[in-house]
């Protein structure tokens, strides 16, 4: 348990930038080289609630940011550095309360190689879809070590 945020990302981003989008949100938590790309949005593969594989040319994914105590803001650094390295990248990332609160607190727009933090646009983010929890389930239980 712990104070985990809630986020609800929706936005696209174009083909010509999707690898480099994925390998810059991806973590491999077993690599003591790939710490140093860790941050609020990445990708780890091992939560249920966390925002998963979420780079893709249509992005409309909640979940939890990758570890508990990041408050809101903590998504404007890295995001920075994502629209730098997927040009193409446009997001909404409507950031809910404390504690998993799905009341929205603050919405983070990237676009056009900016990004900024505003005031909410949204009340409530949705609740991650029991789907996606039991998707995300079997992704972990059947990873294999290579």
């Amino acid at each position: 348990m712990g104070n985990w945020r809630t986020v609800w990302i929706i936005g696209k981003c174009g083909a010509e930038d999707l690898s480099a989008l994925r390998q810059a949100v991806h973590v491999d938590l077993n690599d003591d080289n790939d710490w140093d790309k860790f941050h609020p949005l990445c990708f780890s593969g091992l939560s249920l609630c966390g925002l998963g594989d979420w780079p893709a040319e249509v992005i409309n994914i909640v979940g939890n940011l990758a570890e508990r105590e990041f408050v809101v803001g903590h998504e404007v650094g890295p995001l920075e550095n994502l629209v730098k390295v997927a040009p193409s990248l446009e997001v909404k990332i409507h950031c809910g309360g404390d504690w998993e609160s799905k009341d929205c607190i603050a919405t983070v727009r990237a676009g056009n190689g900016t990004v900024a933090l505003y005031a909410p646009e949204i009340e409530t983010l949705p609740d991650i879809s029991e789907a996606q929890m039991m998707g995300r389930f079997m992704q972990i239980i059947t990873q294999r070590e290579e």
